[in-house]
């Protein structure tokens, strides 16, 4: 230790003689550890950084909740540090680290890694959090990463920007006529905004929150959605079209005829087929996306108002206007094999990312459901705000967030608490 800090004392005396300045840490990577706990358990994590002088490093974990392991032992650069925790309630949590140098020179913050503490039941299924935003929500869009959250207000013409982690609107911006529906391309670095009384669709880049296309379309486009390379962009227009875009330049490259009034469009998983709602004919028609074309059309017992493919491609869900019901849609062979009765007047749908559940927004029943997707059984209902219009999820399905048009905010659903496991002596 104390050849340690001779030499530290040498480079500093070398440093103040020399001129040099003295660099910090590099950005240690996220911590390593688990993705799930429960509370009261200790979980381990560790962390690596390295320094440009090679000079000892502490770190500091920062676990989410408020709290932090302080400065650890100094110890030779590029030697991983590990820290232990326990979180004492339920929620999901960013766990970042930073480091410093013996000079005093700190690095920057890691990037976060998410553990979800809870969580008996498997899925999102409690109400974590509300996030008052205003306006009157339509829709709402979450980052890949799910740190932000996009909501869309037709009546004050704003789209606001929510911090997922400070729970609260960050930014907001306008973008056209009626900001109405969303969709985030995969890549999370364009948002697409339907602006339904402007009768266009706005691309807006997400890092900086600016608009770098207006595309007019015309006849009122409803609930976009993106091919999975993100390369095409699919607009539902109110008089039985829709438009497709070229995400790369923004151009309209094909108009196809649908059904009367068709709500939103969904691309499956493997680009191939995409499905609109055609709210005023009762149907799904089925496009090809390679001949850009309707290849059949689907009866359902009502007229549906959105539309959702499961992950894995194999189900799509429409939900009914003004209704009680989601019809389950087999792809390969275009049958209705279940209706599920989730609330009343189901609206937006989200599947997880596992495909194990489905969520529906029930804006007449103010809550949202939670479908089982192997036997579609309702199996919760989650008791939310005022009309809820639309549900989305970040990649990991972390959370589930929804907004309320009447409430004027958004809802984080988390994973429950539940006891740690205690073995008792006999």
């Amino acid at each position: 230790m104390l050849k340690r800090f001779a030499f530290v004392a040498a480079f500093v005396s070398f440093v103040a003689l020399t001129g040099c300045t003295v660099m910090p840490p590099e950005t240690p990577a996220a911590p390593d550890g688990p993705d799930h706990g429960v509370t009261g358990a200790t979980l381990e994590f560790t962390a690596l950084t390295f320094d440009p002088q090679n000079l000892p490093v502490s770190y500091e974990f920062i676990w989410g909740d408020g709290r932090t392991t302080g400065w650890g032992a100094f110890m030779p650069s590029g030697m991983s540090a590990k820290a232990t925790h326990a979180w004492r309630a339920p929620g999901d949590f960013e766990v970042t680290v930073h480091a410093r140098n013996i000079a005093g020179r700190e690095s920057e913050f890691s990037p976060a890694h998410v553990v979800v503490i809870g969580g008996e039941s498997g899925y999102p299924d409690s109400l974590i959090a509300t996030i008052r935003v205003g306006g009157d929500p339509t829709d709402v869009a979450a980052t890949p990463d799910g740190r932000y959250l996009y909501v869309a207000s037709e009546t004050d013409q704003y789209v606001r920007v929510v911090d997922v982690r400070a729970r609260a609107v960050t930014s907001q911006f306008l973008c056209g006529t009626g900001p109405w529906l969303l969709t985030m391309r995969p890549d999370g670095e364009r948002l697409y905004v339907a602006n339904h009384g402007g009768n266009s669709i706005s691309a807006v880049q997400t890092s900086d929150n600016t608009i770098v296309a207006t595309v007019r379309l015309g006849d009122y486009p409803n609930r976009p959605n993106c091919s999975p390379d993100g390369a095409r962009l699919y607009v539902p227009l109110l008089g039985g079209r829709v438009k497709v875009i070229n995400t790369r330049d923004n151009t309209v490259v094909a108009t196809i005829n649908v059904g009367s009034d068709p709500r939103e469009c969904a691309v499956l998983p493997n680009g191939r087929l995409a499905y609109t709602a055609d709210c005023g004919s009762g149907t799904l028609s089925v496009i090809s996306t390679a001949s850009e074309s309707v290849v059949a059309t689907i009866d359902l017992p009502f007229n549906p108002h959105r539309v959702q493919c499961n992950p894995n491609g194999d189900y799509v869900y429409a939900s009914e206007y003004d209704g009680d019901r989601v019809a389950v849609v087999r792809v390969s062979d275009n049958t209705v094999v279940a209706t599920v009765t989730p609330g009343h007047y189901p609206c937006g749908m989200v599947c997880l990312p596992s495909g194990e559940y489905l969520y529906t927004g029930n804006v007449g029943s103010d809550d949202v459901s939670v479908i089982r997707t192997s036997d579609n059984t309702l199996v919760k209902r989650i008791a939310c705000g005022d009309a809820m219009w639309a549900v989305t999820t970040p990649a990991s399905g972390r959370y589930v967030a929804a907004c309320s048009r009447y409430s004027h905010a958004v809802y984080i659903i988390g994973r429950s608490a539940r006891p740690p496991a205690y073995t008792t002596a006999r």
